[in-house]
């Protein structure tokens, strides 16, 4: 849930505070969003965040440049 909201900044973006039930849950969540979130702390949650998120990257680059429609 929602524990504290700021007003939002010269760009638009808002911080707020929210609480989950555990890492994994916050990840999640986080991770549906795509690029429209950014997770400020803790590091532990950002880390996993970055990790994930570089493991679908990796899946889907690998998938395209091995696919045989992409090669000459």
């Amino acid at each position: 849930h929602i524990a504290q909201a700021w007003p939002p900044d010269a760009y638009g973006w808002s911080t707020i505070e929210v609480s989950f039930a555990s890492l994994d849950a916050a990840r999640n969540r986080i991770l549906a969003f795509g690029c429209g979130v950014e997770v400020c702390k803790p590091l532990a949650l950002r880390k996993s965040v970055l990790d994930f998120a570089t493991q679908i990257v990796a899946l889907y680059h690998d998938q395209i440049i091995d696919s045989p429609t992409t090669k000459s």
